[in-house]
């Protein structure tokens, strides 16, 4: 069933706006398969454009009110949808930031005994959240981050594509950060992005 057989696209839009679920539904349909194969497209992973277009249209359902004012929704939809995943790979680009100088930061410059002591506990979490991730995650993981093996070398070294490498890092960077978080505050974290982008190589 197209949109045209239903609604005008500007209709569909103004009911979804309206809370309408079933215009919400009938949006879902007509445009989940056209924003998958984008997402695939622009991240190499199944798994990660899976999770993007639930993600999109979950935003889509909750900032409904301002779709009365969107023009064309096809080219609104798929800038969503870039940007969406764009920051998605920032946010693991800062994650990865973050544990890689936890792993390797062994000694803080600092003399505070109290500094000192939080370090070693976060990496004990970081070892123990390691620890607690699916084997392949796991095994993906160290080679990266303690290995220090590019994403092409684990993929020839494993067999196995690079867009499954790149889920794999992601999806234990993702976990890792979970972890972390039921720990430590969000201010806590950002500090040490901070502190990892001057000592992180």
């Amino acid at each position: 069933m197209s949109i045209a057989s239903v609604y005008s696209e500007k209709e569909l839009l103004i009911r979804v706006a309206q809370s309408d679920e079933e215009a919400f539904t009938l949006l879902f349909h007509n445009f989940r398969g056209k924003l998958y194969s984008f997402i695939l497209r622009l991240s190499g992973s199944p798994e990660i454009a899976e999770d993007a277009v639930q993600d999109v249209f979950l935003k889509l359902w909750t900032n409904r009110s301002s779709l009365t004012t969107v023009q064309h929704f096809s080219p609104y939809l798929f800038r969503m949808a870039r940007n969406h995943v764009l920051n998605g790979l920032k946010r693991v680009a800062h994650e990865s930031t973050i544990i890689s100088f936890l792993s390797r930061q062994e000694n803080k410059l600092t003399s505070d005994p109290e500094e000192k002591l939080r370090e070693k506990e976060i990496r004990e979490k970081l070892q123990d959240a390691v620890g607690q991730l699916a084997p392949q995650q796991r095994l993906v993981y160290t080679l990266s981050r303690v290995d220090g093996l590019s994403q092409e070398e684990i993929a020839e070294k494993l067999e196995i594509s690079l867009s499954t490498v790149r889920n794999h890092l992601m999806q234990a960077l993702k976990n890792i950060r979970k972890q972390l978080a039921t720990t430590y505050p969000h201010s806590s974290i950002y500090f040490l992005v901070v502190i990892g982008t001057l000592f992180g190589r």
